[in-house]
């Protein structure tokens, strides 16, 4: 063991590296480099790609490729593309190409066509005929191009043996062709390949002879491409007589349910283009719908017959058509909602939600708008002053910690300070422009003010009397605590003032602590017609 591990060892020490001569162009114009002790050699191929061929590592000396001869490797059809190679004679890049389909052009004028041969040739792919006519043999069959006639062959076939028709325009074929064998055979004219059963042929295009010719008329009612194939039994065309209308393009002709083109020639009775009528989704009026085709602008009226009542969602309301399957609308619009009165209304408060019910005025669809709970918050240092609100018997927030109130069926009106004077002892500063008064007349418990404040403060309090004899009006945590005031508490000036005068008087309140109090009169009406608030603390 130790003797085979020293050779192996000694042939280690005895390798050398290659030692390699200049490099020598080959056929290809290709490096061959040769090592001059052993002989070993190795070609440096040229690197390619579509524009062109380099060295290794000489990208910035690219060549460009230069082809040979094109290779054919698929022959192109009469329907199929075929396919062309060639070769760079360098460094054997390959490039390939389609070839275009041959294609066999329209039957564009008035010809007669034979469908003969000089000498007989077997089709077993395709065959032009003639300029827009092609000869098909497919899934292994063949037609046979004899002195004469060209023979579809077989029995029923018009999915493997056709002719195919690349009309320009609509025409007449007036086809000479007779049966192959001794028997009747049908040749059909289709406007799309055979379907499975065969009977996919275009109506009253099927034409049946016996061995005798016979020249039968097949329509083409517009440019396409439409095959010919027999339906049962061999069959030999001779000749196709082509006849191109003069079709007015121009003009639709229409019936109720149908439109077409027509020849210019009256004697022609063809219908071409034929198609049934393309409705849109019509106008409706008063009480028809009119609809109009959209191809030839035909057009037709449907009378209605309108629901008495009217239908509604959400937003609209409509009268539906009685119609069984109709599903026109006539009257479409939006709801047009007034208060219903004779609903109650609930108003908000600061303890539960208010709703007000509407009703459409011209449908009667009836919604609920729900008013959210009052949410009072605090007064700040502005003056506040009454909002017009009408006449209320339920709670109205004016401003930020300030609600006005009637209760327990009292009410609450708004009036006009147009005839009010301000008393002299309010100076010319504390003075501002009313825009109205609210008249809570009686006592507190039915009538008052709520406000909220966040902490100790005074209150100037604007007003006058609301009758003719002198009020109290007083703040207060309770209603009762006002209208049960004792003489004593109403001489307490803090929470309770005297108004003595119909002239606009400002009075002053002081608060030790935040919260929520009430304003009202322990006897006789008042009317506010403002309130400020400092704070003190």
């Amino acid at each position: 063991f130790g003797r085979y591990r020293f050779m192996d060892v000694e042939l280690h020490f005895l390798e050398e590296k290659h030692s390699f001569a200049e490099p020598v162009l080959n056929e290809k114009g290709e490096n061959v480099f040769t090592c001059e002790i052993c002989g070993y050699s190795y070609t440096d191929a040229w690197q390619k790609d579509k524009e062109g061929h380099y060295k290794t590592g000489k990208e910035d000396e690219k060549q460009a490729h230069t082809y040979g001869e094109w290779i054919i490797d698929e022959e192109a059809g009469y329907l199929e593309d075929g396919l062309k190679h060639h070769v760079c004679t360098v460094c054997e890049y390959e490039e390939s190409e389609v070839i275009h389909a041959l294609g066999y052009g329209q039957l564009d004028h008035d010809e007669e066509i034979a469908l003969t041969a000089d000498v007989s040739s077997t089709i077993k792919s395709e065959a032009k005929v003639s300029d827009g006519i092609l000869a098909v043999a497919t899934s292994e069959k063949t037609m046979t191009q004899e002195t004469g006639y060209l023979n579809l062959g077989g029995a029923i076939n018009p999915d493997s043996r056709y002719l195919m028709i690349n009309a320009a325009s609509p025409m007449s074929l007036f086809v000479k062709f007779a049966s192959a064998k001794n028997a009747e055979a049908t040749l059909a004219l289709f406007n799309e390949p055979a379907n499975e059963n065969r009977d996919n042929y275009m109506a009253d295009q099927a034409k049946t002879a016996s061995t005798s010719y016979l020249t039968s008329e097949f329509i083409i009612p517009s440019a396409g491409t439409y095959y010919f194939g027999s339906l049962g039994g061999g069959i030999k065309v001779k000749s196709i007589q082509v006849e191109v209308h003069a079709i007015n393009k121009d003009v639709w002709v229409k019936d109720e349910t149908s439109h077409w083109h027509a020849s210019d020639d009256t004697s022609c009775t063809v219908q071409y283009d034929l198609a049934e009528h393309t409705f849109d989704e019509g106008v409706v009026s008063e009480d028809s719908t009119t609809y109009t085709c959209t191809v030839c602008g035909k057009t037709k009226v449907e009378n209605h017959h309108w629901a008495e009542s009217y239908s509604s969602d959400e937003n609209k309301h409509w009268l539906e058509c009685t119609d069984e399957g109709c599903t026109m609308k006539k009257a479409e619009a939006e709801h047009t909602f007034e208060i219903d009165t004779t609903k109650e209304v609930v108003h908000a408060s600061e303890d539960t939600d208010g709703n007000i019910t509407y009703h459409c005025s011209v449908c009667e669809y009836e919604k609920v708008v729900i008013t959210p709970k009052i949410t009072l918050g605090t007064l700040g240092e502005e003056l506040v002053t009454p909002v017009d609100f009408g006449e209320i018997t339920w709670q109205e927030k004016v401003a930020d910690g300030l609600l006005v109130a009637g209760t327990d069926g009292k009410s609450v009106t708004y009036e006009s300070t147009d005839s009010l004077s301000w008393a002299s002892s309010v100076t010319e500063e504390q003075k501002f422009e009313t825009t109205g008064a609210y008249f809570l007349g009686g006592k507190a418990s039915g009538r008052y003010i709520k406000i909220n404040v966040s902490g100790a403060c005074t209150i100037q309090l604007y007003g006058t009397r609301g009758s003719t004899k002198s009020i109290y009006v007083g703040i207060g945590t309770t209603l009762a605590g006002i209208e049960a005031a004792t003489t004593e508490e109403l001489a307490d000036t803090t929470h309770f003032n005297q108004f003595t005068s119909s002239n606009i008087q400002l009075k002053t309140y002081t608060l030790t602590e935040g919260g929520s109090y009430y304003l009202g009169t322990n006897n006789g009406s008042f009317k506010f017609i403002g309130l400020k608030v400092k704070y003190t603390a």
